[in-house]
Formats: structure tokens, sequence, C-alpha cells
């Protein structure tokens, strides 16, 4: 570090490419760390929000799709102008670094991401939010053990009503132990992310057949594809290719899988096609 304790961070993350002699890290995150040697003092703890109702835990309902290693959340409520929740500190499976990588992880659990018209009328229902830039704030170690409690708070836009921003407390015994800002960046569902949460989690995480979860049209005769909805699925690139196994721009191969995995009711990525698309076989 400098001499005014500031560090300049890059996370690198590996693309291959179809030439392999130009694969290559690329840089995907960047960052400042500030270090020091006391904490600041904290700020003052936020009420919860007047009149939260509580809402069922967003992991068994579909909403999050965190594995046991990262599902600290025990409760949530949401008002009218942001949410209250609880974490459980000693939960999780993670490997404990210096900054509790799953309770960080978890700041973020207390936001609808996909729901945030809940908080704005200029938020449009078939828009969901994605971490987009964020700055952390500690007031003291955080907690290895013990219930954390959560207050996330919408706070308007920055500067552009596609970048809705958030600011979040760690609580522990009455005092916060850390502060986010957060902004994210507002993206299309897309006919699969308009879902309902459980039936989109199977489809896209346990790859398992889901009633009505595609991206095409069928008219019981005809199956129909526009490149217009694989863009709005595919936003954020290899979507696709992960959930269906298939190349994105292959909008033939893409409706004819989902055209047989609609019939035989199967997950397309099981659909294995031949003869230029002519023929099909899947496991049922």
């Amino acid at each position: 570090p400098g001499a005014d304790g500031v560090l300049d961070a890059t996370l690198l993350a590996w693309r291959d490419a179809a030439r392999a002699e130009l694969s290559r890290f690329e840089p995907a995150a960047s960052g400042r760390v500030v270090l020091a040697d006391r904490y600041p003092e904290p700020e003052l703890p936020w009420e919860p929000p007047a009149a939260a109702r509580p809402l069922p835990n967003p992991y068994d309902a579909g909403s999050l799709f965190h594995g046991p290693s990262f599902q600290l959340l025990r409760s949530f409520a949401i008002g009218e102008t942001g949410s209250t929740a609880t974490l459980d500190a000693a939960a999780g499976g993670t490997p404990r670094g210096l900054l509790h990588e799953a309770l960080l992880d978890g700041l973020t659990h207390g936001i609808p991401h996909d729901g945030l018209c809940a908080w704005s009328p200029e938020i449009p229902p078939d828009l969901v939010g994605y971490p987009h830039r964020a700055t952390l704030r500690l007031f003291g170690e955080l907690p290895r053990q013990g219930l954390i409690r959560l207050e996330t708070r919408f706070a308007g836009f920055d500067g552009d009503t596609r970048f809705p921003k958030l600011e979040i407390q760690a609580i522990a015994e009455g005092r916060v132990v850390a502060h986010l800002a957060l902004v994210e960046v507002l993206f299309p569902k897309g006919p699969i992310g308009t879902a309902e949460p459980r039936a989109r989690r199977a489809f896209l995480r346990d790859r398992t057949f889901a009633e009505g979860v595609r991206l095409s049209t069928d008219d019981g005769v005809t199956t129909r594809l526009a490149a217009e909805a694989v863009r709005a699925s595919d936003w954020l690139p290899g979507t696709i290719a992960a959930a269906l196994g298939t190349d994105p721009a292959d909008l033939p191969a893409l409706a004819a899988k989902e055209h047989v995995a609609a019939r035989a009711r199967v997950h397309p990525a099981s659909v294995r096609l031949a003869d230029g698309g002519q023929a099909a076989r899947c496991e049922a």
C-alpha cells in the first residue's frame, strides 16, 4: 500500500477463446481498498421499516439460488421503503477469511432483486437488479457467530433510473458493524426470468422440466422463437449456453429443442438433435 494506506485491486477472469493462443486473463472487476490502524466510529443503527410484512424464506421460495454454504438468512420482512432481515453469522459452510465472505454475500440477501418495483414505481416489474458497484465500510470485525440484523433501504437512483441505489446496515448486538452502499443495474428478466421462482430455479439450476418455462412460444402445433427473447435472457453472457446446452446464436436448434422438450416433458438440455435438426432424441 501507499503511504495513505490505499490499495488498488483488479480481479482477473480467464477467458477461453476459440483459438487457444488467444485465451487470456481479462479484467472482471476493479476496486480500491483503504487500510487503517483502527475502525471508525460506527453510525447509528436504523429501525426496521414500518409495517414490514414477513416473506417466505427466499432460498426455499426460489428467489435466491444460493446453496447451503451461503444460506445465512433466517428471517425476512419487507416494507414500502426497505426490508429488515436476520442473518446467522455462524451458518454456511464457506471458509472464513479475514472478512467472512459468506456474511458479506449475505448483506445483499435482503434485496428483492427481481421485485424492486415494490420500492419504486419508476422500476418496471419486468426488470431485475444485478450488483454493479459497491462501497463497503467496516466499523469493527465481522462476527463469526450470533445473529446479525440486516437493514436495507431503497435510496433512489445513481443518476439514471437504470441504476437503483440501496443502503444496507449490518447490526450486531445493537452496534453497526458494516455499511454497504450498493448500486445495481437493471436488466430485462426475459421469458425465463419472469417465470414463477421455484419453476425458474428448477429449470436453470437443476435442469428439470418446468411447465411453461421456455424462450419460445407454442400454439400447440408450431414453435416460434424470436431473437429478442434470447437476448433478453442472455444479458449475462453464457446463461443460455449453460442452461440449455446450446449456442444462443443457433435459433433453429434452440427452437427445435424446446419444441421436443415441451412434448416429451423434459428439459431442453437433454434433447439431442440429429440430421440437421430433422430428428431428435431424449431420455424421458
